[in-house]
């Protein structure tokens, strides 16, 4: 289990923070972990992604994305854990944008790692709900750009789980943001999608 005492020292790095050496970052393992664990502490449980967001985590994981270079593991743990607290806690919406959360999750969906820009995307979605138009367009031009493309093609993953995966993130973020139904279509979501209900149903 994570401790009160560990998820508060994870909560004191800055969000500017771009050093590489970022005194908060440890072992890439461990790293990773923490991550995961604050991603699973957050899902869905609104208590949680509050006393995260109260002790300072969002800032901490902001300044994580925001490395060059980090870890692909990383990057990808820390964008679940922020949209998880993104999703259980509006609050944690609101402060991650005061933290200029947007353009570091938006170069997210450029980074090539496909599991960090699906999480980027979904957080990206619950953010623009939120936020001011100008944002909420910055937010359509970063997934027509990196995350749903990215989506559309685990879709056609062989691996069941990591189209399920996809497929799940791409109705969350449909449900979310104005026109991303349309560019899920456009980018060809149909036909990997009916393939995964004749899966399915044999």
């Amino acid at each position: 289990a994570l401790e009160l005492g560990e998820i508060a020292r994870f909560g004191h790095c800055d969000a500017d923070c771009t050093l590489a050496g970022c005194s908060m970052m440890g072992s890439g393992r461990s790293d990773q972990r923490m991550c995961g664990l604050l991603a699973a502490l957050a899902r869905g449980s609104r208590r949680a992604a509050t006393e995260q967001r109260e002790l300072g985590v969002l800032q901490t994981l902001l300044g994580i994305i925001a490395l060059d270079p980090v870890p692909p593991p990383i990057l990808a743990a820390a964008c679940e854990a922020l949209e998880a607290a993104a999703a259980a806690d509006g609050e944690a919406c609101r402060e991650i944008l005061r933290l200029s959360g947007v353009p570091r999750l938006v170069r997210v969906l450029d980074s090539g790692v496909a599991d960090a820009a699906a999480y980027a995307s979904v957080a990206l979605g619950l953010l623009a709900e939120r936020s001011d138009p100008t944002l909420q367009k910055q937010v359509a031009d970063g997934l027509k750009r990196g995350g749903l493309p990215q989506l559309v093609q685990q879709l056609r993953s062989p691996t069941a789980d990591v189209a399920r995966r996809a497929a799940l993130l791409l109705d969350t973020i449909a449900l979310r943001h104005p026109g991303a139904r349309q560019l899920a279509l456009d980018l060809g979501a149909v036909p990997p999608l009916v393939g995964m209900l004749r899966k399915n149903d044999e």
